[in-house]
């Protein structure tokens, strides 16, 4: 579940990001193929933004509307949300690395421990419409029939 506290360093990491771009571009010393990596690595930040803004606001809205009124569902979620925090707190730069890349996460190579914690736990908490938006650009046939864990598995493998 996305936090405000995540939502601070995300937009922290795209304002260094765009500093940098900025810095490269009017200083003159990037190369274009290095803009361009720079770039591609800020419009992912800017993704990663968008999408833990959209879940707060979905949370938020639940909340508001009174949709999650179960104390034990809530419970529940927030077990399950730490349980999965401390197993991912548990692995390896390698081993972040190595799920980054099945996720088709960019700009991983460059990410440090906890930026590859960010990254993931951002992927993790994308809707099933968020995935069923991105299979419809990938134009996955099936989509509409799968669950949240088979359009994950599908766009990895994309």
């Amino acid at each position: 579940m996305a936090t405000l506290r995540d939502a601070g360093r995300l937009t922290g990491e795209l304002q260094e990001l765009a500093d940098r771009l900025h810095t490269e571009m009017t200083d003159g010393d990037g190369d274009f193929g290095s803009l361009t990596s720079l770039a591609d690595d800020l419009a992912e930040a800017a993704d990663n933004v968008a999408a833990t803004f959209t879940q707060l606001d979905e949370i938020l809205s639940e909340r508001l509307l009174g949709q999650v009124s179960d104390e034990t569902s809530t419970s529940g979620r927030r077990r399950r949300t730490s349980q999965a925090r401390d197993k991912m707190e548990e692995l390896s730069k390698d081993e972040l690395l190595e799920r980054a890349r099945k996720a088709g996460i960019a700009g991983r190579s460059g990410m440090t421990k906890e930026e590859l914690k960010g990254a993931l736990r951002t992927e993790e908490s994308l809707s099933k419409e968020d995935l069923l938006d991105r299979a419809r650009d990938a134009d996955l046939p099936g989509r509409s029939d799968m669950s949240k864990a088979d359009l994950q598995d599908a766009l990895r493998s994309a």
